[in-house]
């Protein structure tokens, strides 16, 4: 594949993700204001309680993109891996525990619960144990969407 290739594939992988981003931003209601007091909080600096970064995206007014595009960045970067693609995609049924989710997606144990606690240190994924199984379940399906807006894109392009 030649340079110019490359470019252009790349410019049309940029365009997507941006018509993908302005399409979640307007389905997420991310244009509506701030409540009175979040925007009390953002004028005084006060920190705002820790929230997964789709529920962030959402809290934001128009006024504060530079602050969109940080959390929208974060978001991408913790779906960013294959892996955890392939985790959402089969957690978007339903809570399953990691003996399923390794006989669905070929991968090693270690590497398996690297990608499920970066999810749900991120507040993609919740989790709960019932003996000596840890059952996981997405809690954002905000991400599970924007996923499956994603692969789909892909897909039909």
């Amino acid at each position: 594949m030649n340079a110019i290739k490359i470019f252009k594939l790349f410019r049309q992988y940029l365009k997507l993700v941006a018509r993908i981003l302005a399409g979640y931003f307007e389905l997420t209601g991310l244009t509506d204001l701030l409540s009175s007091r979040r925007m009390s909080l953002m004028k005084k600096n006060t920190p705002v309680p820790k929230k997964s970064a789709a529920t962030k995206i959402t809290a934001i007014s128009a006024e504060n993109s530079d602050q969109v595009f940080e959390l929208a960045a974060e978001l991408f970067r913790v779906v960013s891996a294959p892996m955890r693609l392939k985790i959402i995609n089969c957690l978007r049924d339903g809570e399953q525990n990691v003996s399923y989710l390794l006989s669905k997606i070929d991968t090693t144990q270690p590497n398996m619960s690297q990608h499920l606690n970066t999810l749900y240190k991120a507040r993609v994924l919740g989790k709960r144990r019932e003996g000596v199984q840890i059952y996981y379940r997405i809690i954002d399906q905000r991400i599970a969407a924007l996923c499956r807006a994603v692969c789909s894109q892909i897909e039909t392009a």
